[in-house]
């Protein structure tokens, strides 16, 4: 007697343990796999680049806020 799947070089995956499950999981639940952005995060991104704009600090419209501005940020009052 031959048991499908247990004879053959590919691994067989069912629906709980694809290799791609975590990552669709994620993408279902409202995001990228590994975004762990939330809308906070956004509207603190977007105060912190407006801080430093007023003071004319030169900071990318895009991407990661150096720790050295959001420090600033944070020293003169702005929330933690």
């Amino acid at each position: 007697m031959r048991v499908a799947g247990l004879n053959t070089p590919f691994p067989r995956h069912s629906a709980g343990n694809s290799p791609r499950s975590s990552n669709t999981l994620a993408r279902l639940a409202g995001g990228r796999a590994g975004a762990g952005r939330l809308g906070s995060d956004r509207d603190r991104s977007g105060d912190i680049r407006a801080w430093a704009e007023d003071r004319g600090i030169a900071v990318s419209g895009r991407g990661r806020i150096p720790a050295s501005i959001v420090e600033q940020y944070e020293a003169a009052g702005g929330a933690a």
